[in-house]
């Protein structure tokens, strides 16, 4: 699953990368870091999954969300908030999900894994593993 990771802070985006590739098996294929260009690597990048932090797109709400699904046919949307009660905005604005900061990371793969893509039976421990494309491999044995 091809995520974006969206975020003004690099550690934070550090953390959801190690999350979404190791716990959850996803693909990190951008991280942005600004509002002025979420939508313009999303266009490009052509997303399945969208991790934004709140305050990057609370401003426009609904309206960039709905941009940015126009902009990625598909994409699911995961908002994260260091304020819990933003999860009523973010919801009714049409995100798919809601993660607060504050909570344990265990919580926040919790909220991911509706996302993460389907495995295979076992996919870990030199059993084949499932590509984006639906595909089986055989891991490497080493990290790439």
């Amino acid at each position: 699953m091809r995520t974006i990771l969206a975020d003004g802070e690099p550690s934070v985006r550090r953390a959801l990368r190690v999350l979404l590739t190791q716990d959850l098996d996803m693909q990190v294929v951008c991280e942005v870091s600004r509002a002025d260009a979420l939508a313009r690597r999303v266009g490009e990048v052509q997303p399945d999954l969208l991790v934004v932090d709140w305050e990057l797109v609370a401003d426009e709400g609904a309206t960039a969300l709905a941009g940015l699904r126009r902009l990625s046919p598909g994409l699911h949307v995961v908002v994260l908030s260091l304020r819990p009660e933003a999860r009523a905005a973010a919801l009714t604005a049409g995100a798919d999900g809601f993660a607060s900061k504050l909570d344990p990371p265990a919580e926040t793969v919790r909220a991911l894994r509706a996302f993460a893509p389907r495995a295979p039976v076992a996919q870990r421990g030199g059993r084949p593993a499932r590509q984006r494309d639906g595909a089986t491999h055989e891991p490497s044995g080493g990290r790439s």
